[in-house]
């Protein structure tokens, strides 16, 4: 009902304080429904209208920003989040989401870098964890990539993206029976899995 969720945020009047946090939320909606440009557009009113809230304005940069990478429009993509970096360098969601349009163009020291220093600050967030093995893959470390998957299960022992990747890994250098083990039990977690449900299909083949 997200075409219902749109109209009930347009309902809110301007003069309402929770105008603007509604704004950001509909322009959530908004991309989620494919109407990236008027997302974009709404994003674009509310950074204009809070420079001095700085919660409301990191997220309406951040969530434009991911817009810009979705559409492949990575060089203001990340101009949006160096901006959101100069006003806070440790900001964690930045650092992570910049990491991954350098994850996204093949850079994967420069994102590794990014996701090191959003770890500094929040060492056990796991799925920052995950997007830092998948720069260590690109580098074709392994090995790392393997026991950073293993930190993240570590926190997160639920996490099926984590499993499906150290899974993959596993397959890739031959260790298909653990492999499978793995790739069951992601399923047992969550069946529905897509990527898992595939990569398990491969390894029984």
């Amino acid at each position: 009902r997200y075409e219902d969720a749109v109209a009930a945020y347009e309902m809110i009047r301007a003069t309402d304080k929770e105008y603007l946090s509604a704004q950001n939320r509909k322009g959530n909606i908004l991309t989620l429904i494919g109407r990236d440009d008027e997302a974009l557009e709404l994003f674009g009113k509310v950074l204009s209208l809070v420079p001095d809230n700085p919660a409301l304005y990191d997220a309406a940069l951040n969530s434009m920003a991911n817009i810009l990478r979705k559409l492949g429009r990575f060089d203001e993509a990340l101009g949006l989040y160096e901006k959101a970096l100069e006003a806070e360098p440790e900001n964690v969601m930045a650092l992570n989401n910049m990491g991954n349009i350098f994850s996204d163009i093949g850079e994967d020291g420069e994102a590794l870098t990014l996701y090191d220093r959003a770890l500094e600050t929040e060492p056990e967030n796991s799925s920052i964890l995950v997007n830092k093995a998948y720069s260590l893959i690109g580098l074709g470390r392994n090995e790392e990539a393997i026991e950073t998957l293993d930190k993240a299960l570590g926190i997160s022992p639920g996490n099926v993206m984590a499993m499906n990747n150290k899974a993959n890994l596993l397959s890739e250098t031959g260790r298909t029976k653990e492999a499978i083990k793995i790739y069951n039990m992601a399923l047992d977690l969550n069946p529905a899995h897509v990527p898992t449900i595939i990569n398990c299909g491969i390894a029984y083949a």
